[in-house]
């Protein structure tokens, strides 16, 4: 049961100190007018989570008379101290004793709740072993086997290795560079594997809810059921989200359903009230709106980057977007975008906005090999790639000049077909004729452009009355983590899972940009309205690669 409400929730900045005396930043929710304090609730973030991730979860929390208390981790994402590079779990583990010696300090609370996602509700379970501070545990789509979830994203099994005595380095893990020391902590601190968590599972009295996603593909529904198994405390569950991915935000639905179930739990085991009949007061939509913006401007100021930077990091990463045209998924992601353009006709004008290393003119050509090589005389067309990143567009001329070589032998048959390359910035003048294209394709582009109203007005005025545009972003809260399992499962080489891995880091970094706020990943209406503004009509969106990228395509009237 839902009830709606329009109290307001204050967000105050806190800052702590841990043990070894390191500052941890975070902000302190809770509903206007309530300063008993009784409930409290520390929500501690997953690995590549930041208390930004959060707010939503704080707030219903907020509006049900719980305070709580949400914070960036140790040598980590976000505005704590420390360097990602030298994380470990250990790092997870003083920023939750150091929440909770705050929390009992400041407010003199001395029974407390937690909320812990992926990593951080392992190292909950850790804590709750031998500190009876904590009242309850939620533990969202928790890791309980390391050494398993590893070998799963990696299909390598690197804490083995490293007990055999393998060394690294460094590793890169879900798009950040690590120090061994993050394995070395684990085994040495008994985190890696489920016999360390069972072991700690056996040593907790409080109850724990275990939230677990249906089609998680890096934690196993039967190490959730062996650990359910061995928790001591009877109302402690089991409950599992149908449909729902490790990232569970990445569907909306969903992660309403989540919040919804942490609000129950929450008020449930803290004994606000009994279960039976518990109504749940949601907070007013536009409180979280304003926080979220005000929290994501903040994170944008602080972790700012420049145009040169910018520059680097696309041309690092597109050397290693050649391997996702194996991707079975984006192969699907391509056809749609296709198929929503049209059939290609006589002297068809594309323009591939934003064409990275060209693959999407790559799979036009591919897939027209046979009717190209029928000869029709009056099939022709004339391809434009356009990139800002030099070394994008001499990728894309060479991947397309093979292919042309391949199908096209003769210098007659040739001829019909027009390739063309341009340097530019979708987001100022675009050095092409206005109204000159009956169809432009811009894909997985523009989340990463600043001002992406610009670049679609500017579009629309290189395209013909009555042409389509299809644009294709990431969904917000994406979850590739299905994508790159399909991925490793199409029985590829070791050279190709080893980039598909590079790939995978790179998607990480890209969704730590989003987060900093330097890139947007759009919903459906989001798009919808941004072409509607442009000019745009006939809009319609469609979802693709494998559900986490959402497609409009419009027409000029």
């Amino acid at each position: 049961m839902i009830k709606n409400s329009k109290t307001q929730i204050t967000s105050s900045k806190v800052e702590f100190k841990s043990k070894d005396n390191r500052s941890i930043k975070g902000y302190i929710d809770k509903k206007e007018g309530n300063d008993s304090h009784k409930t409290f609730v520390i929500i501690s973030p997953g690995y590549a989570e930041t208390k930004r991730d959060y707010i939503s979860t704080s707030y219903y929390l907020a509006n049900n008379n719980f305070t709580v208390l949400r914070y960036d981790c140790l040598d980590h994402l976000g505005e704590s101290d420390g360097e990602i590079i030298n994380f470990t779990l250990l790092d997870m583990e003083f920023s939750i004793l150091a929440a909770m010696d705050y929390v009992q300090n400041e407010f003199g609370v001395k029974e407390i709740g937690i909320v812990a996602s992926s990593l951080s509700g392992r190292t909950a379970f850790k804590i709750a072993a031998s500190d009876k501070r904590i009242k309850y545990i939620v533990a969202l789509t928790s890791v309980v086997d390391l050494r398993d979830t590893i070998s799963l994203v990696y299909k390598e099994d690197l804490i083995g290795e490293y007990k055999d005595g393998k060394r690294w380095g460094a590793i890169d893990m879900m798009g950040f560079e690590l120090k061994d020391d993050f394995l070395k902590e684990s085994i040495n601190n008994k985190y890696d594997d489920l016999n360390s968590t069972i072991e700690d599972i056996n040593k907790i009295d409080a109850p724990i809810c275990y939230l677990v996603a249906e089609d998680d593909a890096w934690i196993s529904y039967d190490d959730m059921e062996e650990v359910y198994r061995h928790t001591k405390n009877r109302i402690s569950r089991l409950v599992k989200i149908p449909g729902a991915l490790h990232q569970i935000q990445e569907n909306p639905k969903l992660a309403q359903q989540a919040i919804m179930k942490i609000a129950e739990v929450c008020i449930e085991y803290s004994g606000l009230v009994a279960r039976q009949g518990t109504a749940i007061q949601q907070p007013a939509i536009h409180d979280i709106v304003v926080q979220n913006k005000i929290e994501l401007v903040n994170l944008k100021n602080i972790f700012s980057v420049t145009g040169e930077d910018e520059k680097k990091f696309w041309v690092n990463y597109l050397e290693k977007f050649f391997v996702i045209i194996k991707s079975k998924d984006y192969q699907n992601l391509l056809s749609l975008v296709a198929q929503l353009l049209g059939d290609i006709e006589e002297d068809s004008q594309i323009l591939d906005a934003g064409c990275g290393n060209g693959n999407f003119g790559a799979w036009l050509l591919c897939n027209m090999e046979s009717r190209i090589k029928l000869g029709n005389s009056r099939f022709s067309f004339t391809y434009t790639g356009l990139d800002f990143a030099e070394s994008a567009v001499n990728d894309a001329k060479r991947v397309h000049t093979d292919i042309l070589d391949r199908i096209l032998p003769s210098e007659e048959q040739r001829e019909r077909f027009s390739f063309k390359y341009v340097m530019a910035d979708l987001e100022k003048e675009i050095p092409l004729r206005d109204n000159s294209f009956n169809k432009i394709c811009c894909n997985l582009v523009l989340s990463y452009v600043t001002n992406y109203s610009k670049a679609l007005k500017n579009m629309h005025s290189k395209l013909k009355k009555s042409g389509k545009i299809v644009v294709s972003s990431l969904k917000p809260y994406n979850d590739l983590s299905l994508v790159y399992k399909n991925y490793l499962d199409q029985n590829l080489s070791e050279e190709d899972i080893l980039e598909g891995r590079k790939l995978l880091s790179s998607a990480g970094k890209i969704r730590h940009k989003e987060k900093q706020g330097h890139y947007h990943f759009f919903s459906e209406e989001e798009l919808n309205k941004l072409l509607e503004q442009a000019g745009f009509v006939n809009i319609n969106t469609y979802r693709s690669f494998g559900n986490q990228a959402n497609v409009a395509v419009a027409e000029k009237s």
